[in-house]
């Protein structure tokens, strides 16, 4: 069947006249202003892990915010390479690390920035100040590059709070009534229901930390409690209930002493419960020694860590487990190494470690995992996850056969010899080296 020509009503002819008479004039000031900033500014790329909209790492902030530069989509391509980090800091709030990098003729020019946010701050008080933080550590690198004469400097007062003293130290307070400690509370509820299924769940999490450069104490508690619930129809007519109850709770309290600059200790205490690894209760304490070839202001970009750690736990199950108990006390040592860098090349984090029951040596496990993204040319970057595990300390397993229910609802572990996981990416992008625009429009598309 043949079907009458479409024709367009008023208002779609208006929107499509404005869209041709808007849209040059529209697009070409946008270009005007893109090749303005393109033909002589400073050119930088920005390397920060993940992508979340509105968060440290989200590129369009930068790039709406930091006008008077170039963005780059490849750090070939920039005179200035900045890797941004973060790490814990005292107090509970959050070190941000800028380290400036120059390339091409100004590869002699390295700088490093910190920003130290507040945990009582809110989002855009941390942007802010990371943003300031980035725009002073550009300065010397844009008069270098012959761009001096296009910038002014503007006072606004003392150092801004989290920032750093000319001195580099980090600003405190002279008197703090809280001595350093910082307290933290939440917790959650949700509840879904259907005709078939219904499940709820209730979790919470509390934290009392307290870090300076010579101790570091932290206590917490979390857990989460889930009931699912579903009603499978029989062919009979009747309607079959399961029900999957899951738990697991934590509490736990660490200190931690500074050796020096490449060395430290701790001890723990810790309780907790696991429906899934059929322990009704733990209680436990280990001790520990960490040694860092790297030193540990350099933890923001690289460590090489060999840490060796004793514990002693006394632990009750649910169910008696394949060695006839149902509460024993056990004794571990585990020994790991870990490695992890930013560097302009890309990122990688490697560790192996090993596990071992001292009073039941068959049993032990071995574990190996990595994940590295290398650039190996302009543009194209590969990536490799991996993970290894040798299983041989499941000592916690129930003795008697489990379920169906158990299997399919994940409610306990299965034995396994053990565990393999890995993954690889490629990535190659081409085009303008330039990444300076930004548009939000229709952001998440259309459907």
């Amino acid at each position: 069947m043949l079907r009458p020509p479409v024709r367009p009503n008023v208002l779609t002819l208006f929107l499509l006249s404005a869209a041709a008479v808007l849209a040059p004039a529209g697009a070409a000031a946008q270009d005007d202003a893109a090749a303005a900033r393109t033909n002589g500014a400073l050119r930088v790329y920005l390397d920060c892990q993940g992508g979340w909209r509105g968060g440290v790492c989200d590129g369009n902030l930068y790039r709406q915010e930091i006008t008077f530069v170039n963005w780059v989509r490849q750090p070939q391509d920039a005179q200035v390479h900045v890797i941004l980090t973060s790490q814990s800091a005292g107090g509970g709030g959050t070190r941000y690390t800028l380290d400036f990098l120059g390339r091409e003729g100004l590869g002699d020019l390295v700088d490093q920035f910190t920003y130290s946010a507040s945990v009582t701050d809110v989002q855009d008080e941390t942007l802010q100040g990371i943003l300031r933080t980035f725009r002073l550590g550009l300065v010397r690198f844009a008069v270098a590059a012959g761009f001096g004469d296009d910038l002014d400097v503007t006072m606004l007062g003392s150092v801004p709070p989290g920032g750093t003293a000319p001195g580099g130290e980090q600003l405190a307070p002279e008197d703090d009534p809280w001595n350093f400690w910082v307290f933290s509370v939440n917790g959650n509820a949700s509840v879904e229901k259907e005709d078939l299924q219904e499940n709820t769940d209730v979790g919470f999490g509390m934290n009392a930390n307290r870090t300076t450069e010579a101790w570091r104490f932290n206590v917490r508690a979390d857990g989460s409690f889930e009931r699912e619930t579903y009603d499978l129809p029989q062919d009979d007519g009747t309607v079959s209930t399961v029900h999957n109850d899951q738990d697991q709770w934590n509490v736990s309290a660490i200190g931690v002493k500074t050796l020096g600059a490449h060395l430290g200790m701790g001890a723990e205490i810790t309780a907790n419960n696991s429906t899934q690894l059929n322990r009704h209760l733990l209680v436990g304490f280990g001790s520990g020694v960490e040694y860092n070839y790297f030193p540990y202001t350099e933890s923001n970009r690289r460590f090489l860590l060999a840490r060796y750690v004793v514990s002693v736990n006394k632990v009750e199950y649910i169910d008696t487990t394949v060695f006839n108990a149902l509460e024993e006390t056990v004794y571990q040592h585990e020994v790991n190494l870990s490695y992890e860098a930013r560097e302009p090349w890309g990122n990688a984090n490697v560790s192996a470690g090993l596990s071992q029951y001292l009073d039941r040596t068959q049993a032990w496990s071995f574990n190996v995992r990595g994940n590295v993204r290398y650039r190996l040319f302009r543009g194209f970057s590969v990536t490799v996850n991996g993970q290894y595990r040798k299983v041989r300390d499941q000592i916690y397993l129930a003795k008697e056969e489990l379920s169906e229910e158990d299997i399919l609802l994940g409610r306990r572990r299965l034995p396994t010899a053990s565990q393999t996981e890995f993954r690889v990416g490629l990535s190659y992008s081409f085009g303008s080296i330039f990444n300076n625009a930004v548009n939000e429009r229709f952001r998440s598309g259309i459907f």
